[in-house]
């Protein structure tokens, strides 16, 4: 499938067939703060963004330093609401 996107997280590459390589991601997607163990809301978010090539790489530490390291790595990052529910 020429142009089709399949996002696959570090965590799904032993799921690829062998000597399948995954196709690169579209976006890659970093979140503060990451409460998608315990918020659904969160998860689903993950989830349905993943169908696009999206791909949540974790949390976001807010600071120079880290943003400096990842410059070239980070297409998006996404602020959730700061308190929890």
């Amino acid at each position: 499938m020429t142009g089709t996107v399949v996002a696959h997280s570090d965590a799904h590459r032993d799921a690829l067939p062998a000597g399948a390589q995954p196709t690169p991601a579209a976006a890659n997607l970093y979140c503060w703060p990451d409460w998608s163990r315990a918020n659904p809301y969160q998860r689903l978010f993950h989830q349905a963004i993943g169908g696009s090539g999206i791909v949540c790489r974790g949390e976001a530490t807010i600071n120079d330093k880290w943003l400096i390291d990842r410059a070239g790595q980070i297409d998006i990052l996404h602020f959730h609401w700061p308190e929890a529910i």
